[in-house]
């Protein structure tokens, strides 16, 4: 199947992760070109991510997106030096392996100061850079927000007894909210921007326990993990014209795992 084509400037963030990487490499494979971010601490893997490409199909500003300082003059930056700009793709995230205080622990200071934190970067931000961005934007442009399948099913905890793996509340409340945000954009930014979601099931990685990826399979249709190409393949037909129909959707890429 020949790959979707995309035209002109995408900014992405949480760009050095494992899909972020992989959406950043497609994109570019597809005619684009990406304004990438990510944090501070991995300003070494942007700066491997812009060798790896041609001049003038990467740039990067590593930055932390919760500095609303530094969120401003990515927006800024963004609208200047990457023109024209079509579309932005919302995937920076804290989830359940990230290293933040209060993260998964029972509900007190800490965890409401966490709670806070998620609720910022998960959700606050998506909505601040879709605001900012989109005066930049060129017609026919597109948002994808990537959620998550804990934004529509409550977690199976049995998946996760005798791992050291989390699934904290906030985090599917965040991705919950990031879906109806979705549809929210997609009714006030339409008919020049359309807003889609796109919500992935677990993605086998290295360090997964063999009980949880087997627990997680025996949970799916399609009795497999899914890989981040399936994913950014699902981004992809977000951003490009063969989804020219589509806004205000939220599409689970998860093997089946919400279908029972």
């Amino acid at each position: 199947m020949t790959e979707s084509k995309v035209q002109d400037w995408i900014v992405l963030t949480g760009a050095a992760g494992h899909l972020g990487q992989e959406i950043a490499a497609r994109i570019v494979r597809a005619g684009g070109r990406v304004f990438a971010t990510d944090v501070i601490e991995k300003s070494a893997e942007l700066a491997a991510m812009q060798d790896s490409f041609k001049p003038g199909q990467f740039k990067y500003s590593a930055g932390n997106l919760s500095d609303h300082t530094f969120l401003t003059e990515l927006i800024d930056t963004a609208s200047k030096e990457c023109s024209p700009l079509m579309g932005l793709v919302n995937n920076a995230a804290y989830v359940g392996t990230s290293k933040i205080v209060g993260w998964g622990s029972e509900l007190g200071p800490e965890a409401l100061s966490a709670w806070n934190a998620v609720m910022h970067l998960n959700l606050t931000v998506p909505l601040i850079l879709s605001q900012g961005l989109s005066r930049h934007f060129r017609p026919y442009s597109s948002i994808v927000n990537i959620g998550s399948v804990y934004g529509v099913v409550a977690p199976s905890w049995r998946l996760y007894e005798g791992t050291s793996m989390i699934n904290p509340a906030a985090y599917g409340v965040s991705k919950a909210g990031l879906i109806q945000l979705t549809r929210w954009l997609s009714s006030v930014m339409s008919p020049v921007t359309r807003v889609n979601c796109v919500s992935p099931g677990g993605i086998e990685r290295a360090g997964q326990t063999e009980l949880f990826r087997q627990r997680y399979v025996d949970m799916t249709h399609l009795k497999s993990m899914a890989t981040e190409a399936e994913v950014a393949k699902a981004v992809m037909f977000f951003l490009s014209s063969d989804s020219g129909y589509v806004t205000g959707t939220n599409l689970m890429v998860d093997g089946g795992f919400t279908a029972s």
